[in-house]
């Protein structure tokens, strides 16, 4: 891969939604690191890393803990992505549910009565 084709650490944190300084902690605590990195320090990425960078954005979203996070991506197939959320859908059920009550609470008839 040829130097132009990577992205700053900039680009790709525009491209994906994850802040620079969260890229930097994935890539302190071994969850993903950029491509290249240059003698300076500077952090490279591929526009394919945005595939496994967006796996670990659903995690994330989905409160799969950062330490699960980091020994699923060292061996991951899609079985096992399937096995991992499926372990947390009650999880996810339930902040679904919670979520869902509040909505309900805030947009019923007796909130607007009251101003809500």
């Amino acid at each position: 891969m040829k130097d132009h084709d990577l992205l700053s650490i900039s680009e790709f944190s525009q491209l994906t939604g994850i802040k620079q300084s969260k890229l930097r902690y994935y890539d302190e605590v071994g969850l993903f690191q950029p491509i290249k990195r240059d003698e300076n320090g500077y952090r490279y990425y591929s526009a394919l890393q945005t595939i496994a960078a967006n796996c670990i954005n659903v995690m994330h979203s989905a409160k799969i803990p950062l330490k699960e996070t980091v020994e699923f991506n060292k061996k991951k197939t899609p079985e096992q992505i399937l096995e991992l959320l499926k372990r947390h859908e009650l999880e996810l059920n339930r902040e679904l549910f919670r979520l869902q009550q509040a909505y309900s609470t805030i947009f019923s008839p007796s909130a607007r009565y009251f101003n809500i």
